[in-house]
Formats: C-alpha cells, sequence, structure tokens
C-alpha cells in the first residue's frame, strides 16, 4: 500500500494542516501544537462558524482542489 496524509482544510482561507500519516492500516498523529493554534485561528471572529472539511492525500481530487494549489499552515514543515 502506498503512503498517505490526512489533512484538515479551512476551505473559506485555503489553509490546510496535516494530521495524520498512514501507511497501510497504520497510522501516526502529529501537528497536534499545530492544530491548536489552527483551530483557535479559525474561530477568532467570535461567530463560532467556520468552513473545515477533512481529506486524504490519496484522494486525488481532494488532494488536487486543496493542498497542491492551498497554503500549508505549518509553514515550517515540522511533524511533531
Amino acid at each position: 500500500m502506498a503512503n498517505n496524509r490526512l489533512y484538515l482544510v479551512d476551505t473559506s482561507t485555503n489553509e490546510h494542516l496535516c494530521l495524520a500519516k498512514g501507511h497501510g492500516c497504520a497510522w501516526s498523529v502529529g501537528n497536534i501544537d499545530l492544530y491548536t493554534e489552527f483551530m483557535n485561528d479559525r474561530y477568532n471572529d467570535g461567530d463560532g462558524k467556520t468552513n473545515l472539511i477533512i481529506g486524504t492525500e490519496n484522494d486525488d481530487e481532494f488532494y488536487d482542489k486543496w493542498i497542491r494549489n492551498g497554503e500549508n499552515y505549518n509553514t515550517e514543515n515540522k511533524w511533531e
């Protein structure tokens, strides 16, 4: 099986964050500190609304639309 990544995307800003990496049935979670920061940034306007979707790298349509042309929230490309 190929490697895969699980992404969280804010469709209103085109920012994305990789939450997990997988190979076959084994997944490792990462970017937990950035996840908290990412989520806090989504709700900073106080209205409690956001446009979040989740998808995988192996979903070609999702990847081409949101990841390839989006902005990586993890600008340092760290995996923690």
